[in-house]
Parts: C-alpha cells; structure tokens; sequence
C-alpha cells in the first residue's frame, strides 16, 4: 500500500496532467474550464492536508476527468457540451438518417406526373443541399439531420433534440406524421373548396398518401388556391391574383394529383405509376399551360 507521501505525489502529477488537458482544449475549442465544476483542479496547499482517504478520493476525481471520453464541445452560447452526450445524440442521428435513406430508396424511383422526373431526379433540381443537410425540406416527417454543436444554444437543447430524434426513429412515428399530415390536407381541400375529393384522398393507402404529399408537388399546388381564397393583394406567378380559370386549373390538377396516386402500385419492392391515359407528352404540354409551380 502506498504511503502517504507516495499519493500526494502520485496526485501532483495527476493535476499536472489533468493542467495539461484543460490547457488543450482551451487551446483546440475555446472552452476555458477553470473554475467551473467540470474543473476537477483545488488549491495545492489544501492539498497538502489530505489525509490518505482524501487523496484517493481527489485521485479519482482527477483519472475521471483524463478519461479518453471526458470531453467537451463549444456550443453556441460560449458554454460546452459534454463529448459524451454529443457522441450519443450522433449516434442517435445516424441511427435515424439510416431509417430516413431507407425509406427515401423505397421511393426514390416513383416519377412525379408532372414534373416527368423522379422524386430522386426532383431532389438535385429543387431541393438545395443545405437545406437536405438540416433537415428542413418542406413539412416532410422523413430529412437527414446533421447538426454541429455550435448551432446549439446549450445541453438542455441538446437533451431536447436527442427525445426528438428518439421519437422520430420509433415504428410509430411515420404512422403518426401521416395522420396528421392526412389531416391537413383534408383542411386545405376544404379551404380551397374542394371538400369532394376527401373521400379519394382517404382512400389512399399510406404510402400511397406519403408520395403525394411529402414527395410530389400536390401541397404546394394546394396552398396555392387555399391561401389566395379569390381574394385581391395575393401574387401568384408575379401577378396580382388568380383569376377563375386559373383556380379551376389548380382544381383538376389536384383531382390529378389523387388520381395518379390512387395509380401507385408497390409490390415486390418496385415502385411504378399505371397508365392514367396520358402520354408523358400530354401531361408536360398540361403542365407548360398552366404554369404550374413549387
């Protein structure tokens, strides 16, 4: 056993190190330890009046902060966050980026009827990659996510996006975001006048349902005419407001919308759209005239 000459040196060269680390990471991230409670580091001459059990004690304190995974990562606010906990929020977004690619190759295939390009296809043309990266693309429940720790004000904001990752890998999640986003867009056909094509729209299975509104440009389409409600002031397409044929437009090309999605079929994981009776021709010469946008 150890003499008590032999700890008090023994921990003298531990501060020492444990000097060292803080040093580096203040050197590497800008976070200053000293003097906060992360800071395992006392006075040396209280030190000196340890007995043997206080020693060990403060030896421990000091070998737990040189611990490989005992690490820090600046946040936004000047404050840190704990390495361990950003380690394990990033598993959890790996975990969840997996779950969203294979869900999005599940579908990535089906072409969008009107743009004549598949939902692959569709986001290199109109989805920016800073934007794919956050996870921000339009109301979708399905977006890679990869955060840095400087855009997180704190670890309490931390521990909150890790839930919500925790709750958007679980079996549940999709289901859920579906029927909600069911419902919205039951409120939207209502407000743009078209509560008759509810019935359809409930008709569609779920994945059915998840390309036309999370992959196609039907809830753009249907925003369009439901903000405007005939109203003067709104713009559409640089002009003042819609006039009558171009709401009745809008109309058909949301009854299209069900309609091709009603055609999705999904066996033996392929993905293809059946024959609505139009050419692809016919359908890009319908979409010219009418200048449709997303």
């Amino acid at each position: 056993m150890a003499n008590i000459d032999d700890l008090r040196e023994e921990v003298r060269k531990r501060r020492a190190a444990v000097t060292a680390k803080a040093n580096r990471i203040r050197r590497n991230t800008g976070i200053d330890l000293k003097g906060t409670r992360e800071d395992p580091r006392r006075d040396p001459k209280v030190i000196k009046k340890y007995n043997s059990n206080q020693l060990r004690s403060y030896l421990r304190d000091l070998n737990n902060f040189m611990l490989r995974e005992n690490g820090y990562v600046p946040d936004s606010s000047g404050g840190f966050i704990h390495k361990r906990d950003w380690l394990n929020y990033k598993r959890g977004e790996r975990k969840f980026n997996k779950i969203v690619k294979r869900h999005f190759e599940s579908i990535a295939d089906i072409k969008d009827p009107y743009r004549n390009v598949t939902i692959r296809e569709a986001e290199g043309l109109f989805v920016p990659e800073s934007k794919r990266a956050q996870g921000e693309i339009r109301h979708r429940p399905y977006n890679e996510i990869n955060r840095n720790p400087k855009n997180i004000k704190s670890a309490a904001a931390l521990k909150k996006l890790q839930d919500q990752i925790n709750r958007k890998s679980s079996k549940e999640f999709l289901d859920q975001a579906l029927a909600a986003g069911r419902k919205q867009a039951g409120q939207m056909l209502d407000n743009a006048g078209l509560s008759t094509l509810r019935e359809s729209l409930n008709k569609l299975s779920d994945k059915q349902f998840d390309v036309l509104w999370n992959y196609w440009g039907f809830a753009g389409r249907l925003a369009q005419i439901g903000e405007s409600g005939g109203q003067r002031g709104k713009t559409v397409d640089s002009r003042d407001v819609l006039d009558a044929q171009e709401k009745d437009n809008i109309r058909d090309d949301i009854a299209e919308f069900i309609k091709e999605a009603k055609n999705l079929k999904f066996a033996n994981n392929q993905n293809r759209i059946a024959s609505s009776g139009l050419t692809n021709k016919q359908k890009n010469q319908k979409f010219v005239n009418r200048r449709i946008k997303y």
